[in-house]
C-alpha cells in the first residue's frame, strides 16, 4: 500500500502543477504522452488521441476537488483501487457519477463513445515499479516541481543529489564566490541552482524530452 500512496501522490502532484505524470508511472492511470493512435472529438474543434483525453479527465476530476488535502476520501479510494489493481475500473465509475452539467468534454468522450475498454492500464506488477529508473524519475520530477514553485523546503531534501546547496545562499556565509556578471558574485552551490533554473526556462526537464531522459539515466548510477 506504501508504493501504491507515494505513486498517486506523485501522480497529484504533476495535476497541481498541471503537468503531465512521469512517464514511469502514466499508464497506471490510462495515460499516455506519446499516444499516437485514433483521434476521438473532444469538441466541435478539437480532437485527441485517448491517451490524452484521460490525461484531460484526470484534470476535470482535479478540478472538481478530488485531489483536494481536504478531501481525502477520494484520494484514498485511488489508492486502494491502484494496490488492488482496479483503478480503470474505479475511474469508469467516477466519471459516471459525474452530473453533466459538472462534467467536461473529456469526460463526456469517454462516456459517449464508450472508450473506456480502449484504455491501456499498467498494474503494480506490469510497471516494475521497484525499478531503480522509477525513483530516479521520481527524484527529478520533486526537484523539477520544486524549482517551479520555488519550494525551498522540498529542495533543501534533495539539493546534494543535484549539486546545488541552499544553505549557500547567504552574502555572508564567508565561502568563495566567483563572478556571474561584473556586478554579481555568487557561491558555487547558488550558481548551480541557478543553472538548473535555466534548465527548466529551456524546457530541458520536461517530461520525456531527450534531456529528461538523459538526466534520469545519470540519477540511475547515484541512487
Amino acid at each position: 500500500m506504501e508504493i501504491a500512496e507515494k505513486i498517486v501522490s506523485s501522480f497529484r502532484r504533476s495535476l497541481i502543477d498541471d503537468l503531465y505524470p512521469p512517464e514511469s508511472i502514466e499508464q497506471m492511470f490510462g495515460v499516455s504522452v506519446n499516444d499516437n493512435g485514433e483521434r476521438y472529438s473532444v469538441s466541435d474543434r478539437t480532437r485527441m488521441p485517448i491517451g490524452h483525453i484521460v490525461f484531460n479527465a484526470w484534470m476535470s476530476l482535479k478540478l472538481l476537488g478530488d485531489f483536494d488535502e481536504t478531501n481525502p476520501q477520494i484520494f484514498n479510494e485511488i489508492i486502494k483501487a491502484l494496490h488492488g489493481n482496479s483503478l480503470g475500473e474505479w475511474f469508469e465509475k467516477r466519471l459516471r457519477r459525474i452530473p453533466e452539467r459538472a462534467s467536461s468534454g473529456y469526460i463526456r468522450c469517454l462516456i459517449n463513445n464508450n472508450l473506456f475498454d480502449k484504455i491501456e492500464w499498467k498494474t503494480l506488477e506490469t510497471a516494475e515499479l521497484v525499478s531503480k529508473y522509477y525513483f530516479a524519475e521520481i527524484l527529478l520530477c520533486e526537484f523539477r516541481d520544486a524549482l517551479i514553485s520555488y519550494n525551498v523546503f522540498e529542495l533543501r531534501a534533495n539539493e546534494q543529489t543535484f549539486g546545488e546547496s541552499l544553505s549557500r545562499y547567504s552574502s555572508s556565509d564567508g565561502r568563495e564566490k566567483f563572478s556571474v556578471t561584473p556586478e554579481i558574485c555568487m557561491p558555487i552551490g547558488f550558481i548551480v541552482f541557478n543553472a538548473w533554473v535555466s534548465l527548466k526556462y529551456n524546457n530541458d526537464l520536461v517530461t520525456g524530452s531527450r534531456s529528461y531522459k538523459e538526466i534520469i539515466e545519470a540519477l540511475n548510477e547515484i541512487v
